[in-house]
């Protein structure tokens, strides 16, 4: 696992329009504080970082971060004697992404319940001045690594689930969520404040048992598939379908986990399905795994009740902007932290045609609607054919302010 750190920039056009742009949006104090990059040239246009003041001197409000057009005025026109007139109309500038700095690896698969390899994390938080981070083994564990400062991770010894004989190692989880996100719900009750998101699936078969719940057809289900689907009229076994469902698990302390027996919802989500409570419409609003056209995409369901999601709408597909052989695998939904009105999704971009994935940005101010303002720049990169990072890269959910304000 890496860190990436990555900023918007303006791409500079003509000097006179720049500073006549610069001008006339420093007067309307419509965005956001501009300050000189690390290496003195000339200023990137980003927010002030979280928790800080405006500074004195300047004496006016920032909106928020130069994520899109939100906070830019489009100008207007005059008209004077039967000629428009441009006034405080912005020229010579786009949105480009940063791309973002690499850290050497933070977390490596260096225990034998890992020996499989580790994937994304699941959810990374700061809690009582310690940063937790919780993410996902391949041989089917959830497990949790703790710092310090964001760099520096150990994994506890906690005693809870036994691998080859022994507690000593830092699983917390293992059943059917194990591959998905947890969050901390601020509305749940003691008992279930810990939320554990996942997908589980397979052969099922066509009836739902005298409780309403799916029942397994059999233990080998590709094989099983596999022979209905070839045989099909001659095939005398038990007929199936292939079906997916999105499942939770509750927890009081994000360690100790029951799971809830009752899919939250009957759809076949098999990507980074992200869920929160949203105090604000007081629901749970989740960004799952969507298809559209053959194609993976992202889509949005809500629900008062997390136990019963609704199904989902689309919210981000890759669109006639984007190459022909592109689709949306995992979204990694986050929100600006600090705020509550701006919601932030780092895209993995499938690009079939190559067989890799590298991260885009996209931006909503509401959760409905999104926007790729770069989708040339990726604000994370493969690196080169062979590296770790060279062939497909996920994000894991949440950003968070370093110690040293990063």
């Amino acid at each position: 696992m890496r860190t990436y750190k990555g900023l918007i920039h303006e791409r500079r056009g003509s000097p006179d329009n720049r500073r006549h742009f610069f001008k006339t949006l420093l007067a309307s104090a419509s965005l956001a504080s501009f300050g000189r990059s690390r290496n003195g040239s000339a200023a990137e246009l980003r927010g002030p970082a979280q928790g800080s003041a405006v500074a004195p001197a300047r004496k006016r409000p920032t909106s928020g971060p130069l994520l899109d057009w939100f906070y830019v005025h489009a100008g207007y026109i005059n008209y004077k004697k039967g000629l428009a007139e441009r006034w405080d109309v912005p020229e010579g500038i786009e949105i480009a992404v940063q791309p973002a700095q690499k850290s050497d690896p933070l977390v490596l698969p260096d225990r034998p319940w890992e020996k499989d390899g580790i994937a994304y994390t699941s959810g990374t938080y700061l809690r009582n001045g310690k940063y937790v981070m919780y993410y996902f083994s391949y041989l089917g564990f959830q497990c949790v690594a703790e710092s310090a400062d964001g760099f520096h991770w150990s994994k506890p010894e906690l005693g809870l689930i036994e691998f080859a004989g022994s507690t000593k190692n830092n699983i917390i989880y293992q059943g059917p969520c194990a591959s998905g996100h947890i969050f901390e719900d601020p509305s749940a009750t003691a008992d279930e404040r810990f939320k554990l998101v996942g997908m589980t699936g397979g052969l099922y078969d066509r009836l739902l048992d005298k409780d309403g719940n799916p029942v397994l057809v059999g233990d080998d289900l590709s094989k099983n598939f596999e022979l209905q689907e070839t045989l099909k009229e001659k095939f005398h076994g038990r007929w199936g379908q292939l079906k997916g469902f999105l499942v939770g698990a509750v927890s009081a302390d994000g360690l100790h986990w029951k799971d809830i027996r009752k899919p939250l919802l009957a759809e076949f989500c098999d990507g980074d399905n992200i869920v929160r409570y949203d105090p604000t419409l007081r629901k749970y609003v989740g960004y799952l795994r969507f298809h559209m056209a053959g194609r993976r995409c992202v889509g949005r369901s809500e629900n008062e009740d997390f136990k019963n999601l609704k199904p989902e709408a689309l919210v981000l597909p890759a669109d006639a902007l984007d190459p022909a052989d592109n689709s949306i695998y995992h979204h990694a939904y986050t929100r600006y932290p600090g705020r509550d009105d701006l919601h932030l999704m780092f895209p993995s971009m499938f690009h079939q045609a190559r067989d890799g994935m590298d991260i885009q940005l996209a931006v909503s101010h509401d959760g409905l609607n999104w926007v790729r303002p770069d989708r040339t720049n990726p604000i994370i990169a493969n690196g080169p054919p062979g590296s770790d990072d060279g062939g497909c890269i996920y994000v894991g959910p949440g950003l968070l302010e370093l110690p040293d304000g990063r």
